[in-house]
């Protein structure tokens, strides 16, 4: 007799004892389940899929029966992946999972997947089943939900929970050993602006300046919508902090461009306050932003359109 192995132990019939009306209701099953069913054996040649399992993956019951399972394969997940799989199925006799394999058409998608091993009476694997499900649109919409949730919806840049995150890793200095820097940027002049032209164009002159601060600065580095008109620019793995003003400098020119809007003509200046952080240091996150703020302070004390270091 063989019998699935899972924590229930049920036993799977011979098909000798099968009536041909629960042998056909067993077969209809099969084929008409909404998930994904491949049946192979102990090593690994598919033997039997059904209609779901060809309408994911685009193969057919005649393309693939005879041929390996590997025949899904993406090159996505690594070989250890695969071993701690197969190390997995073969000590508990079941598998459970997000994977990454192929379509027909070469496609690579995120797909759920279940395998149980199926025994004979001695212990011996026999057959594996796979229960596999297309989790494309739920990954689509786990992505949605990330962006809403660390993504500005003005701007597109981080938003203030993302840049707590990122700088949480770098204040624990397992992100980086060399020098970073904060710099707290707000927009000198922007206040006066929203309130004579109102919030649309306050709006289009944010996301001109957020544009033109993510096209210079470097792919590595965080640039957060803070709130209102303010920024934070998280700079990594800097040489020394020269290289760090230099790119403060610039932007300064940067910002304090004019901004066109049908005849209106806007522009802003911009006080930055600029911190910088060792991996000798240990502090708090928040505690980094506070200092940055006060820096930034003091760079509108000296006369706006300038930047003030802390440390």
């Amino acid at each position: 007799m063989l019998k699935v192995m899972k924590s229930s132990q049920l036993s799977f019939p011979e098909v000798s004892s099968l009536s041909p009306e629960r042998l056909h209701l067993i077969i209809s099953a099969f084929h008409h389940a909404s998930e994904g069913i491949m049946v192979t054996s102990a090593d690994g040649v598919i033997l039997e899929v059904n209609r779901a399992f060809s309408k994911i993956t685009g193969f057919s019951a005649s393309e693939v029966v005879g041929q390996k399972s590997s025949v899904l394969k993406s090159d996505v997940l690594s070989a250890d992946f695969y071993q701690d799989f197969w190390d997995q199925l073969l000590r508990d006799g079941n598998w459970s999972g997000e994977v990454w394999n192929k379509r027909k058409t070469g496609e690579i998608y995120p797909q759920r997947l279940s395998v149980n091993s199926i025994q004979d009476d001695s212990g011996n694997v026999v057959y594996f089943v796979g229960c596999l499900s297309d989790i494309t649109q739920n990954k689509f919409v786990e992505q949605k939900l990330r962006q809403l949730a660390y993504c500005d919806s003005l701007t597109g840049l981080h938003n203030r929970v993302s840049l707590m995150d990122k700088l949480a890793l770098h204040a624990t200095c397992e992100y980086s050993k060399k020098l970073f820097a904060i710099a707290f940027i707000d927009l000198d002049g922007f206040k006066e602006i929203n309130d004579t032209y109102g919030h649309d164009i306050g709006d289009y002159l944010l996301q001109d300046v957020a544009h033109r601060m993510k096209s210079f600065v470097r792919d590595d580095d965080i640039l957060a919508r803070f709130g209102g008109d303010e920024f934070v620019l998280l700079m990594s793995n800097l040489d020394d902090r020269e290289s760090a003003e230099a790119i403060i400098k610039r932007l300064l020119v940067l910002i304090n461009q004019e901004v066109c809007y049908q005849d209106i003509t806007l522009m802003v200046s911009a006080s930055i306050g600029l911190v910088f952080y060792g991996a000798s240091k240990s502090i708090e996150p928040s505690t980094l932003l506070q200092q940055a703020d006060v820096a930034m302070y003091r760079a509108k004390e000296n006369g706006k359109n300038t930047y003030y270091v802390l440390n």
